[in-house]
Order: structure tokens, then sequence, then C-alpha cells
């Protein structure tokens, strides 16, 4: 973050942002995406990552045309689904695709498409490769699922166990 004068992180749940790492160069705030504290035409890169499925995105995308400066950038990042060893593969496909998959919104077809299928009014670039990826304990795994939106109506069901034998 060296070449970097401020970033500023922003979410609409003071939850999350409890959650934060504080930097020097960091400023969080809480706002909607619809409606962003931000001066017109200041921000070089608005990010959103694992979020724009859920944005009213015909604000945003106002908002975007209004704080971006005028070579900005916009990325929307989505995860999707994690591709895993052939060991946790099975076990986790058969997680997402069948005891899971009843508890997704709908804006989930989206994060599915990698965004490919989302309104997006402006120039696209191409992505870079993805020349690292992440190599991921099953463990791990198991412990980002509760934070998983649809996670949290099947662990009420289930008292807690999501993903039953994939550790």
């Amino acid at each position: 973050m060296q070449d970097v004068a401020v970033v500023i992180g922003i979410d609409p749940s003071a939850d999350q942002l409890a959650y934060a790492t504080p930097h020097p160069k960091i400023c969080y705030l809480q706002a909607a995406a619809e409606q962003l504290p931000v001066a017109a035409q200041r921000i070089n890169l608005i990010t959103a990552a694992q979020a724009a499925h859920w944005f009213d995105l015909p604000a945003f995308y106002n908002e975007v045309q209004r704080i971006g400066a005028p070579d900005g950038i916009v990325a929307l990042i989505s995860y999707g689904t994690p591709k895993l060893s052939a060991s946790a593969s099975e076990r986790f496909g058969q997680f997402c695709q069948k005891e899971i998959a009843p508890y997704w919104p709908p804006e989930r077809q989206w994060v599915e498409s990698g965004y490919q299928t989302l309104d997006f009014p402006f120039a696209e670039l191409p992505a870079p490769p993805n020349g690292n990826p992440l190599a991921l304990d099953p463990r791990r795994i198991y412990g980002l699922s509760p934070d998983m939106v649809s996670a949290t109506p099947c662990l009420r069901r289930r008292q807690g166990r999501v993903i039953s034998g994939l550790c």
C-alpha cells in the first residue's frame, strides 16, 4: 500500500466493520453501496467483493459514475464455489449442490456465474489469469461456512452442523 494515498473501506454492517483490521492508510465507513459518503469524481478504483448481487445495481452504478475519477475502474469480484482437492471436492460439492442449495437466495445465481450474467454498464477489461490458487485446509472452509448467508437457516435446522464429514 506504499503507492496508495488512502483506501476507503465501506460496509453497511457495523458488525462487519468491527472485524476490519486497522491500518493507517485505511478509513472505514458504514454506508450502503447506493449512498456512498465520498466526494464526486475522486475514486480511482471502486471494488465490491462478494457483494454486488445484494446491491440495488442501478443506484450503485449511479454512485460509481458520481464518485469515480474520469479514468477510474470498477471491479466487481465474485468468489464462486471453491475448487478443492479430489478428497474434499466430492463432499463439498454434495454440501453446496444438495444440502445448502435450498437455502440460497435467488441472487446466488450471479455468484455461480462469476457475475458474468450481472448487468454491467461499463467497459469491461479482461481479468488477469489466476496464477496463484489458494491452498485451503478443509477445516478452514468449515470455519468460513457459517458466514455464508444461506448457512444461517441451515445451521438453525441442523443445530450448528453444516458440513459434517468434510473434516
